[in-house]
């Protein structure tokens, strides 16, 4: 695969997906390990509140996004007419 640019980039990316599997897996193990044989139900109450918590952060950051006034686009900005500059352009036209 010499000469192609893309070859790097996606071994790059089965690496890196390689790696979330794998701690994923471990993840799962703790999991299981930490619920039936350590603590039950404080990784059950640890669990149930992050839950809640990552739900009501991403509801809140979909309030504050829609309550928040929209942003220019650079276009517009482009596009609109610089007070200053027309009053220098009218005053050396006239």
């Amino acid at each position: 695969m010499r000469g192609y640019a893309g070859a790097h980039q996606m071994n790059r990316d089965r690496i890196f997906g390689a790696i979330i599997f794998a701690v994923s897996l471990a993840g799962v193990v703790l999991f299981f390990w930490l619920v039936f044989f350590v603590a039950p139900l404080l990784v059950l109450e640890i669990t149930a509140f992050v839950a809640v918590a990552l739900l009501l952060a991403i509801a809140s950051s979909v309030g504050y996004t829609l309550a928040k006034p929209p942003t220019r686009s650079t276009e517009e900005i482009e596009t609109e007419e610089d007070p200053v500059q027309a009053e220098a352009q009218e005053q050396s036209g006239a």
